[in-house]
């Protein structure tokens, strides 16, 4: 592409560019009509997972509960384990010649 038609390009693109930064922006000022302690793991209901994954054809997960898989398996917090990186700029120390 040349750089005479970038410009072109990228002004014919702006709207996308605005539409794709509105759909990537976390929003963290939204009112939640739930509490932290509702949105805690808690026992799954059965009944409403077969309605909600034969409607919306979740063939896989609809066996699974179908066929027993009863409970979601638990998870466990697992420490985090810290690393010390270095950026490399010279080959001498990437380990070239």
């Amino acid at each position: 592409m040349g750089a005479k038609k970038l410009g072109e390009k990228l002004l014919a693109e702006k709207s996308n560019a605005d539409l794709s930064y509105t759909l990537a922006t976390i929003k963290t000022d939204v009112e939640l009509n739930v509490t932290t302690d509702q949105l805690l793991l808690g026992e799954s209901q059965k009944d409403q997972l077969i309605e909600y994954f034969a409607r919306y054809e979740f063939k896989r997960w609809l066996n699974e509960v179908m066929n027993g898989a009863d409970s979601i398996t638990q998870t466990t917090e697992q420490p985090v384990k810290m690393n010390q990186y270095q950026a490399t700029f010279t080959s001498s120390k990437f380990g070239g010649k």
